[in-house]
């Protein structure tokens, strides 16, 4: 918790909780012990958690020689925006000396795309703001959220905005639509499960990375983002069931606000149908 005490104490304040838990004290319970770590390290972890997206958009094929990881930087702009503060951003540097940026917002309950209030423009303007100094060509956008789903609504929302709307943050809306990640939280207990069983780094890495997986892991298990298992392992006992053979499941998070359905309002379908809210 060293880095949202350093860094964000001045949000602690009531009303400024989602479910009982601050965004940044995540944040930091998560990440913030990787700045102290060896740059092989941090480099593994997050290229299991970034890479495999990034991969046919110049993410850096060798581990960077160096790696400075910014929590809640401010960000400022030359075309008189107001300024941002992401989460994190991870800058990698190579031996040719690019950098390569990583921009990380980190969201539980709330959004960044919601279409009113002072937030619809949250990630539009990290982008924007990091480009003016960054090539976009090396700049990497991760959307950490609780929800899938409902991110890719938020983004696409943004997205579905007019020319005018984006014209004044300079920059091509697809471009960074390529780069433009939404990663769920269970997504990244389910990774770091993988990297865990099926590391192939030298052991002294390897026993590193496993410690800070497993004790992540068991952290998001606690505040309620549980690994997924299979649906073998899933707790069925609180879902509607429609006969002996078709279940209702609604995401990663189980089957706890699965509620009763009118099913003369759903038509008849030739293979079983998973349906949501």
């Amino acid at each position: 918790m060293l880095k949202v005490v350093n860094g964000r104490a001045k949000y602690h304040q009531p009303g400024n909780e989602f479910n009982g838990y601050y965004e940044d004290e995540i944040t930091s319970a998560v990440f913030g012990s990787l700045s102290y770590m060896d740059i092989d390290i941090i480099w593994e972890i997050f290229n299991q958690l970034f890479g495999e997206r990034f991969r046919d958009n110049n993410w850096p094929k060798l581990k960077p020689i160096s790696i400075n990881m910014l929590f809640w930087p401010k960000l400022s702009s030359e075309n008189g925006l107001p300024d941002i503060f992401p989460d994190l951003i991870i800058d990698f540097r190579n031996q040719e000396g690019k950098t390569h940026r990583v921009i990380l917002e980190v969201k539980w309950e709330a959004g960044a795309g919601r279409s009113e209030g002072k937030e619809r423009d949250q990630l539009p303007r990290q982008w924007s703001y990091s480009i003016e100094k960054f090539s976009y060509e090396y700049t990497f956008h991760v959307y950490l959220v609780k929800r899938e789903n409902k991110a890719h609504k938020e983004v696409e929302s943004i997205f579905e905005l007019g020319e005018d709307w984006f014209r004044k943050y300079r920059f091509d809306k697809n471009e960074w639509r390529k780069r433009l990640y939404i990663l769920s939280w269970a997504q990244l207990s389910m990774i770091l499960e993988d990297a865990i069983k099926h590391a192939i780094y030298p052991e002294i890495i390897c026993s590193k990375i496993r410690l800070w997986a497993k004790d992540v892991i068991g952290f998001l298990d606690k505040i309620g983002v549980p690994k997924f298992t299979g649906f073998a392992m899933v707790d069925t006992s609180n879902a509607y069931k429609i006969n002996k053979n078709i279940l209702f499941w609604i995401d990663w998070l189980g089957f706890d606000k699965v509620i009763k359905v009118d099913f003369r309002l759903i038509q008849k379908t030739p293979v079983p149908l998973f349906w949501k809210e």
